[in-house]
Order: C-alpha cells, then structure tokens, then sequence
C-alpha cells in the first residue's frame, strides 16, 4: 500500500513526533528526546506509527461510505457469495 500510494515518513515527521510526545511530559522533555536519539528502536516505532496514520488517512479518504438497499432475497444472495 505504500508503495503503490507513494507513502513514505521522512525525518523530519519522525523529529516532530518525538518533539510532541515530549511536550506531553512537562519537565521530561529534554530526557525523551535524548531517549528518542539515543534508540534506535524508538525512533523506528515513531517511523511505524506515522506510517500506519497515514495509511488510515488514505483509508479513510478513498472510503467510499454509502447506504445500499438490498431486498431480503438479495441479501441472502450476498450472505451466501461472502
């Protein structure tokens, strides 16, 4: 899915997140950047976790919601072709 739509987390998204999950722990800031720095892990999990935020956008985007009006005999139909 992202590469077919061209979906990537560049750095600089990855440094803003962790900029934003360290603003949510007043006086800890400093320590969960250096946390963010020093592991690699984390940083890769931040880049997870951006990644799958914009594939739900995506998602929701092309979501295509509607109402469809089916007769019971037809919803049998789609039950039984499921």
């Amino acid at each position: 899915i992202n590469q077919e739509n061209n979906i990537s987390v560049s750095n600089e998204e990855i440094i803003s997140e962790a900029k934003l999950r360290a603003a949510k722990m007043p006086g800890q800031e400093q320590m969960v950047l250096q946390y963010y720095q020093n592991n690699p892990e984390a940083m890769q999990d931040l880049r997870g976790f951006l990644m799958e935020e914009k594939m739900l956008d995506l998602v929701i985007e092309k979501a295509k919601p509607g109402i469809k009006t089916l007769s019971v005999k037809d919803l049998q139909k789609e039950l039984n072709n499921s």
